[in-house]
């Protein structure tokens, strides 16, 4: 009882210094809270003071402003420490220009670079000076034009969270060895200038969600330790120097994955079986490799997978119908004879083409055909497979196709007849069957006049070009401005393969990038019968497109050029190509009937015959003209000579023995191919 009593006392006597211990320890962290906020504003300066910011986004960065935490970029927490450090630039900057010439990457993360409104713009090294902001959870600075290597001081930041600096210029390899970002979760480091391999420091970040170190030079192989990240979401290694094998260990705990690309690297050996595994996966980009045997039947264990792209790679065997099982695929790419990899590279002083140091071609070679449990799929939007050595008879089971867009099966060796299955898919704009075996006549109800490009040329077709039958087309999405805009995998990817296939086309491009080409190609074929008029439907008219029509080596008869040209006045240019066939009739006596915005006329070896009028200078749009090998009789015009934008002319045969104009004689040697 006597020693409770003096507890007792001694507690009331002590309550002072119970108090002031108490308003010490509350001064001092108010102290600290405070120490630490000038600490950050100091930092911030110092960041400041370390780049050069002409677009004056920095501009409420000063001195003499009490609070730092409502400074552009700045975000702090309730004690005024700064957690986030987000500056997005873009605009005019280099880095975005690098960018916009390589194909679609990065899904899951994409967002604006050179499509933005942005002018901000940061250049200079990045400072230590971040690593002073110990609170820092964010250090955002995309698609500017910071420079040198990140500090060391950086990789030892023991709170943060997110590490995002792409799209600039940033150089040197990662640390073989740090001590922070334990609780990193995004590594965004992609289109830099990094080099060197991926070290194994980065596996104590055990939490990343995103790795992305696509489009620099980083080179050695994949580490297995990839295969350790539970929570990784994205992986995004294209457009390096990667060599060796995909690892197995990949798909070892990949169940939160949802976008694996590896492209553009050199990679080699098989698909591995586990990436099967990875059941969220919803694109798989590995084209542009040294991959090597089948594709695995375990891809068709990815229910979720959207888009696939297996070009350019060394790949072969017969293509598994269990990818049919991938019930939301959209995009199939089996082969690609075009380069997606851009030679580009960028330096401080701008951007410029350069000669990659490695690229492949295209070595897809399978057997068989394309299984019907793929052509079936209803979300498919996209199929790709131009000279991949598919044979037999070319599938006729489209599902619904009601979301089919583009079909390209070009120099193939698929035989039989077109499938009157096409007659279903309303929404098909792309349709690409040329350089096959393919016989038989062409069914009516294909929607040819809404296509935006319809090649069935170099096969053994017969009969007579139909008169299309069409209901109103369906709307269709043209390629304008920065990919980067599109953030749906599927569409991205549709609009940029409309683009290349646009750049990549034999057809000449004419007027600015707002011209809209629609090509349809019936060449070298057995067709006979006569021209029918413009197989175009009003939908795709306008002051916008060009219009192609080629027709050339076949059997077509009747009047030059007859009704072809009625709508000729409602397009911005047309192009015709009829020649090697049976035509016959007079050349037009009055041009100024013709067609106005004609660009391209070959009718070579037909049997047109009169004589070129003096009003054929009404042709002011002409760029080529090859009328060679007619029974045309007469002079040659001088008035042809006054067409500013004639380039090509070939006038050969018996005209060859008459007179032409001087300034015309050496372009008489012109022969269309």
């Amino acid at each position: 009882m006597g020693r409770l009593s003096f507890m007792i006392k001694w507690l009331r006597l002590h309550k002072p210094l119970k108090l002031l211990i108490f308003l010490w320890v509350l001064f001092s962290v108010q102290q600290h809270t405070v120490w630490g906020s000038d600490t950050d504003k100091s930092a911030l300066l110092e960041f400041k003071g370390s780049v050069s910011d002409p677009s004056g986004v920095l501009a409420s960065w000063n001195l003499n402003s009490l609070d730092h935490c409502s400074w552009v970029g700045v975000s702090c927490d309730s004690g005024s420490r700064v957690v986030a450090l987000n500056i997005t630039g873009g605009g005019n900057s280099l880095s975005c220009a690098r960018i916009s010439q390589f194909p679609p990457y990065g899904f899951g993360i994409r967002r604006p670079c050179l499509g933005s409104n942005s002018k901000v713009e940061i250049l200079g090294k990045l400072s230590p000076s971040i690593a002073k902001l110990t609170e820092l959870k964010i250090l955002s600075l995309p698609f500017n034009e910071l420079s040198g290597e990140i500090p060391v001081e950086i990789w030892g930041m023991e709170k943060l969270e997110v590490l995002d600096l792409e799209g600039n210029l940033i150089s040197g390899s990662m640390p073989v060895r740090f001590k922070g970002l334990k609780n990193l979760k995004v590594l965004n480091l992609g289109f830099n200038e990094i080099s060197g391999e991926i070290p194994s420091s980065l596996s104590s970040c055990v939490g990343l969600q995103v790795m992305n170190l696509a489009g620099n030079r980083v080179n050695g192989t994949i580490p297995k330790f990839i295969g350790g990240f539970r929570d990784l979401r994205g992986l995004y290694l294209s457009f390096n120097q990667l060599g060796g094998s995909i690892p197995i260990e990949i798909g070892g705990n990949c169940g939160k994955l949802e976008h694996l690309e590896l492209a553009g690297n050199i990679l080699v050996e098989g698909i591995p079986k586990s990436i099967g595994k990875c059941r969220g996966l919803k694109t798989l980009l590995l084209y542009s490799n040294l991959l090597e045997e089948v594709i695995p039947i375990e891809l068709g264990q990815l229910r979720q997978l959207e888009v696939l792209d297996i070009s350019r790679n060394n790949l072969g065997g017969s293509i598994p119908a269990e990818l049919g099982n991938c019930s939301k695929l959209s995009v199939l790419v089996l082969s690609n004879l075009w380069d997606p990899l851009p030679n580009v590279s960028s330096s401080r002083d701008g951007f410029s083409m350069e000669k990659l140091d490695f690229t492949t071609d295209e070595f897809n070679f399978y057997e068989g055909t394309i299984p019907a449990e793929i052509t079936i799929l209803p979300s498919l939007r996209m199929v790709w497979a131009p000279r991949a050595t598919l044979e037999g008879q070319l599938p006729g089971s489209w599902g619904s196709c009601g979301n089919l867009e583009m079909l390209n099966l070009a120099k193939n060796y698929y035989s039989g007849k077109i499938p009157e299955g096409f007659s279903n898919c309303k929404k098909l704009h792309f349709l690409n069957l040329s350089s096959n075996r393919l016989t038989g006549e062409i069914f009516d109800k294909i929607p040819v006049p809404c296509m935006t490009l319809f090649d069935i040329s170099g096969n053994h077709l017969s009969g007579s070009i139909p008169k299309f039958n069409n209901d109103v087309c369906a709307p269709f999405q043209s390629l304008r401005g920065d990919l980067s805009n599109f953030y749906d995998s599927t569409s991205a990817y549709i609009s940029y393969f409309t683009h290349r296939t646009r750049i990549e086309s034999p057809l000449p491009l004419f007027g600015d990038g707002d011209s809209f080409t629609v090509f349809h190609n019936f060449g070298s074929n057995n067709l006979t019968g006569t021209v029918q008029s413009m197989t175009i439907a009003s939908e795709r008219l306008g002051k916008q497109t060009v219009y192609a029509f080629f027709a050339g080596q076949n059997n077509l008869s009747g009047s030059f050029p007859g009704s072809f040209f009625e709508k000729c006045d409602q397009v911005r240019g047309m192009m015709l190509n009829v020649s090697n066939n049976v035509l016959s009739g007079e050349f037009p006596p009055d041009s100024s009937t013709m067609c106005k915005s004609l660009i391209l006329l070959d009718a070579s070896r037909n049997q047109i015959v009169g004589t070129l009028p003096p009003s054929i200078n009404d042709l002011v749009s002409l760029w080529a003209l090859d009328l060679s090998w007619n029974p045309l009789g007469g002079s040659i015009p001088i008035s042809l000579g006054q067409i500013k934008n004639l380039e090509r002319l070939s006038l050969a045969g018996k005209q060859a023995e008459r007179s032409h104009p001087c300034k015309l004689r050496a372009a008489v040697l012109f022969r269309s191919a």
